[in-house]
């Protein structure tokens, strides 16, 4: 069994033990996100796995585009050769839909890991338009604490399957001390954020986590892990922990 195969299993037997409770029936099956608009997360990118019958997926994960030919996203979501993935961008809409705005397909030729984050270099680089665009990044130091807002957009779960179109929520950073009541001892570089009426689910994996900034939108994340159920909190990495290396590799693939 593949290590995202197994990862996004925990996680469906977790959603699932969570429903049969009646007690949490509703929560688990609500997540209540917002639909995107057009061009209102221009870095939000679709990455998609070769299944093992020659046909693409649906949905794999989501990622967040950096620079004209790299994407970064979660490490678990990639476990195979750079070739069994390709990447859409500039649509609001998961899979082969088109919208109005069109839609760009990418292939990817290169994966790159560190630690719990992962980049994919594209096969070939994109134009930038108002569809799409790179997100800002973190300085090293930009250390988010809690009591924040910040986003995460994504294809994932809404309770009835994975969404065809782009949801998005804000939720709250709590402490990680707070946090490891829920999922024990936490690295350092791990971002909660939890809210009580929305929430992230499975899907929604290796799709940033943004904070807004009077400069505007600051990749802050690059979302993991959740439960499905609101009010418990979601997980991700913190981006500056790996900002150094993310501006490294942009230097050393730019086009």
């Amino acid at each position: 069994m593949s290590k995202f195969v197994g990862f996004f299993f925990a996680l469906v037997v977790l959603q699932l033990s969570l429903a049969q409770d009646p007690e949490n029936e509703e929560d688990t099956r609500i997540v209540n996100g917002q639909q995107a608009r057009s061009g209102q997360f221009p870095w939000m990118v679709g990455v998609h796995g070769l299944g093992d019958n020659g046909q693409w997926e649906f949905w794999r994960c989501g990622g967040a585009l950096i620079s004209r030919n790299l994407v970064l996203t979660a490490e678990h979501c990639v476990d195979a050769k750079p070739r069994a993935y390709r990447i859409t961008l500039g649509s609001t809409l998961a899979g082969d839909r088109q919208d109005g705005d069109g839609k760009t397909i990418r292939f990817a030729d290169l994966i790159i890991k560190h630690g719990d984050a992962l980049i994919l270099r594209l096969s070939q680089s994109v134009s930038f338009n108002s569809k799409i665009q790179p997100v800002r990044l973190p300085g090293p130091n930009d250390y988010v604490g809690s009591d924040v807002d910040v986003t995460v957009s994504g294809w994932g779960g809404t309770g009835n399957g994975l969404s065809e179109k782009l949801l998005y929520t804000t939720l709250g950073t709590i402490t990680n001390a707070k946090c490891s009541e829920w999922y024990g001892t936490l690295k350092n570089d791990v971002l909660c954020y939890v809210n009580q009426h929305s929430t992230t689910c499975g899907g929604d994996s290796g799709s940033p986590v943004v904070r807004y900034t009077n400069a505007g939108a600051v990749h802050v994340g690059i979302h993991n892990a959740g439960v499905c159920k609101v009010g418990s909190p979601s997980l991700a990495t913190r981006t500056a922990s790996h900002v150094d290396w993310i501006n490294s590799e942009i230097r050393r693939h730019s086009s």
